[in-house]
């Protein structure tokens, strides 16, 4: 009895395995082929949307609680005045006038103070006897950079002390170094540091080592200019207000033997 049992189960076993195959083989209808529209572009693909490249409402507008950097600087006339920080100089012009910061004098001292700007085109209009100094330290002039054409003669230079920070010492042969390079009869001096501090002793060091007043002069704002205070911004505690560099007047990397401090080159 089980033995006829057996024989009629297996080729219903047989059968529905044939069956099975036999559908996995088999194709359904369409099978293939691209359904309708395959490839082709969504309706619209392509075009741009509404409003596309157009500013967002605000845009441009200083963000509250913000400055300097997507922020502002203090210019003359105007109470306050939002931009971009790499934007270039001729983009921020005002109307009837020209992109001009209001700077801080941060010391009183001999001699005259001058803008960045200023000092580029006192220079340019009387190269023969106006001259650019760079009294930062080495480091500063090589690596930071320095706009270009600046003789480098240090007010201080870093000490190999060290806290916090490496100490800075005061260069005893700084007036040496300014007689043995300029006329301090005939040359104009305009002195330039970080941001205009140590320019404030330099210039009065100046004129007591013997250049005439109304011919020595420092320069507001220095090469990296101020730092940014309000807290919101997204560069606070930067120096980003400001100087030579930011004005986008010229300045380098290259470093000129004939603008080094020359009691290096000995």
């Amino acid at each position: 009895m089980k033995r006829n049992t057996i024989l009629a189960i297996v080729p219903i076993a047989l059968i529905l395995t044939f069956s099975v195959v036999s559908a996995m083989n088999h194709k359904a209808p369409g099978y293939g082929e691209k359904a309708p529209g395959y490839g082709g572009k969504a309706p619209g693909y392509g075009e741009k949307a509404p409003g596309y490249g157009g500013k967002a409402p605000g845009y441009g507008e200083k963000a509250p609680g913000n400055s300097f950097a997507f922020g502002e600087l203090p210019i003359k006339g105007i109470e306050s005045f939002s931009f971009c920080i790499g934007c270039h100089t001729e983009e921020l012009t005002l109307p009837g006038g020209v992109y001009d910061p209001v700077y801080p004098i941060k010391g009183k001292h001999k001699g005259g103070d001058v803008t960045p700007r200023q000092a580029s085109e006192m220079i340019n209009k009387n190269p023969g006897s106006t001259f650019l100094i760079d009294v930062r330290t080495r480091y500063e002039y090589m690596d930071l950079g320095h706009p270009v054409g600046a003789y480098h003669i240090p007010w201080k230079f870093y000490s190999t002390e060290a806290g916090k920070r490496y100490g800075k010492v005061l260069n005893k042969n700084f007036c040496k170094d300014l007689k043995d390079r300029f006329n301090t009869k005939t040359d104009t001096v305009l002195l330039l540091c970080r941001s205009a501090q140590r320019t404030i002793p330099a210039s009065t060091a100046a004129v007591d080592c013997g250049f005439k007043e109304d011919k020595v002069f420092n320069i507001l704002g220095g090469f990296e200019g101020d730092k940014v205070k309000e807290k919101n911004s997204p560069h606070y505690g930067k120096r980003m207000i400001g100087g030579w560099r930011l004005e986008g007047l010229p300045w380098t990397y290259k470093m000129d033997p004939k603008l080094m401090y020359r009691p290096d080159q000995k």
